[in-house]
């Protein structure tokens, strides 16, 4: 029923060293995402410092995981990328960074920046308490200016792709004497992540048949995946890194198709204790 692959962020991707960072330690770049065999379709993963589960995440998709997904959790966990964001405090109609500095609207650079500034102080600053990770992250970003350059406003006004959230960003902060000393090599080899595939091939498991069947609930299997398997999973080994969220009921689904999927959160949740 399952596939289990486990992957160092090395092997996924190639992580080189910025030779002028824009923010102190977040002075890493991911150049080369790369894919493997059976990196698509229906499944959970499990991202690891180490043995240490820092977060768990479910992929429905067809572009490949780690292309798709796994950098984006490197770089914003970590606090260690060029590419890591703290645009989820924009608003998504706000005008897009490159349109602005195109035009050169700075006066409009420096509200935005202003605004973003008052927000990162709310919901960013609870979570600093490590002085060095504070001095190191939250005092750069805050320093910056509308006269900067787009890689270091793109920080605070970027495309969003790569947004970090509080419970990511403590993550990083309480393992910031670990992380900020880590250089590419030690990245690449000290994180990974665990892909547990749920195979289209088994014909005889409820649970493949009602995901990879063609036509139907496109809609309905997706929240299968993600609001009651992936939520139930996260619930019992809860991951410093993720939110919290209650899954959702049973109801709409066969009985069938929950027993399997309740068999498969029994394997994830395993796989997660053990490391």
């Amino acid at each position: 029923m399952v596939e289990i692959t486990r992957h160092t962020c090395g092997e996924l991707f190639c992580i080189e060293p910025v030779v002028k960072s824009s923010v102190s330690l977040m002075n890493m770049a991911i150049t080369k995402k790369r894919r493997f065999g059976n990196d698509r379709g229906f499944g959970l993963y499990f991202f690891r410092f180490d043995d240490e589960l820092l977060y768990a995440g479910s992929y429905c998709g067809s572009s490949g995981v780690a292309r798709d997904r796994w950098w984006t959790h490197l770089a914003s966990i970590t606090c260690r990328f060029k590419e890591t964001n703290f645009t989820n405090l924009s608003a998504k109609k706000d005008p897009k960074l490159g349109d602005l500095l195109a035009d050169r609207n700075l006066k409009e650079v420096g509200r935005l920046l202003e605004r973003n500034k008052n927000q990162f102080k709310k919901v960013y600053l609870p979570v600093m308490g490590n002085e060095k990770f504070f001095q190191n992250v939250g005092v750069s970003l805050l320093s910056i200016t509308s006269n900067d350059d787009k890689s270091r406003l793109q920080h605070l006004l970027g495309d969003g792709r790569c947004s970090t959230f509080e419970n990511r960003v403590k993550v990083a902060n309480d393992r910031w004497e670990e992380f900020s000393e880590l250089d590419a090599a030690g990245i690449s080899n000290r994180f990974s992540f665990q892909y547990i595939r749920i195979n289209e091939a088994s014909d005889q498991d409820a649970l493949s048949q009602f995901l990879y069947s063609r036509g139907g609930d496109r809609l309905g299997r997706r929240r299968l995946v993600q609001r009651f398997i992936e939520d139930k999973v996260i619930n019992e080994l809860s991951p410093p890194a993720n939110k919290i969220k209650a899954p959702i009921s049973s109801d709409g689904y066969s009985e069938a198709v929950i027993d399997a999927s309740l068999k498969f959160i029994e394997k994830c949740i395993s796989l997660g204790d053990k490391g």
